[in-house]
C-alpha cells in the first residue's frame, strides 16, 4: 500500500482503519474484515451520498477489502458529549442534532426497512461547521428504527460518566427530538435487550441491573409512556 502515507490508526473492534495521505488529500482508509462487510458500507454510503451527511468515497477494491473514504475533521459525540468542556446546554444541542440525522435516516429508508446498525455515539462526528455525520455502516441491515434508537440511548446513558442526571437528560432529549415514528411498546424492549447486549459486550454482568434500576430511578420507563400518549393526540 505504498501509495498511502499513514498518518494516524483510529480505534476499530472489526477492522483497520486509518486517516492517511494520498495524492496530497487527507482521506480515510478502511480495510475489512470480511467482504460483506465492505460490501455494507459501499452500498449504504453509495445510498445516502448527497442525501445525508455521510463521508464522500473516493475508491474501492474489492480485492483487497479496501474503502478510501472524505476524512471528517471534527470531534466525535462520544469524546465531545462527554468532555468537562461543554455544558449540559450545548451538549442538548447536539443531540437534538442527531435526532435530526436519525429522523432524517430513517426516513430516507423508510421504504427498505433498514437500520443503520451499531449506532453509538463514536461513530458520529461534529464537524467544525457544525454539522453532525454518521459514519461506519457495515452493520447496517434490515430492522426497525427502534433498534437504532435503542441503541444511541443506550449508548448516551453507558459511556463514562454513566447514568447521570445529565446523561438521562440527554437521552430525553433524544427522543423528544426525534421526528420519526415510535413504536413505544417496542422500544422499551429494545433499550432492555440493547442494555443486555452492552453488557455482554463489555463483559460487566452488573451493567444491566445498573442501568434497568437507572432508568426506573430517572423515570425514563414513565417518561417513555407519556411521551407515547403525546405522540398519540
Amino acid at each position: 500500500m505504498s501509495e498511502f502515507e499513514f498518518l494516524e490508526r483510529f480505534k476499530s473492534r472489526k477492522n483497520r482503519v486509518y486517516r492517511v495521505r494520498a495524492n496530497g488529500e487527507t482521506k480515510v482508509l478502511k480495510i475489512f474484515s470480511s467482504s460483506e462487510a465492505l460490501n455494507r458500507e459501499y452500498q449504504m454510503l453509495d445510498l445516502l451520498k448527497d442525501r445525508l451527511n455521510v463521508p464522500r468515497i473516493h475508491s474501492i477494491d474489492r480485492r483487497r477489502r479496501m474503502l478510501v473514504m472524505e476524512f471528517i475533521e471534527g470531534k466525535n459525540l462520544c469524546d465531545l458529549v462527554n468532555s468537562t468542556e461543554y455544558d449540559i446546554t450545548h451538549n442538548l444541542r447536539i443531540i437534538e442534532k442527531l435526532a435530526r440525522w436519525f429522523s432524517d435516516f430513517h426516513l430516507l429508508l423508510k421504504d427498505k426497512q433498514m437500520v443503520r446498525g451499531d449506532s453509538i455515539l463514536r461513530n458520529f462526528i461534529l464537524d467544525y461547521k457544525g454539522e453532525i455525520y454518521g459514519v461506519d455502516f457495515e452493520e447496517s441491515r434490515k430492522g426497525r428504527a427502534e433498534e437504532d434508537i435503542a441503541e444511541i440511548c443506550i449508548s448516551i446513558l453507558t459511556t463514562h460518566p454513566e447514568f447521570t442526571e445529565e446523561k438521562f437528560e440527554l437521552c430525553k432529549r433524544f427522543l423528544k427530538a426525534y421526528s420519526g415514528d415510535i413504536d413505544v411498546p417496542f422500544l422499551r424492549k429494545q433499550l432492555f435487550k440493547t442494555l443486555e447486549k452492552f453488557s455482554i459486550r463489555r463483559g460487566d454482568v452488573a451493567l444491566k441491573d445498573t442501568g434497568v434500576k437507572e432508568m426506573k430511578k430517572h423515570g425514563l420507563i414513565w417518561y417513555l409512556d407519556n411521551l407515547q400518549k403525546e405522540r398519540s393526540i
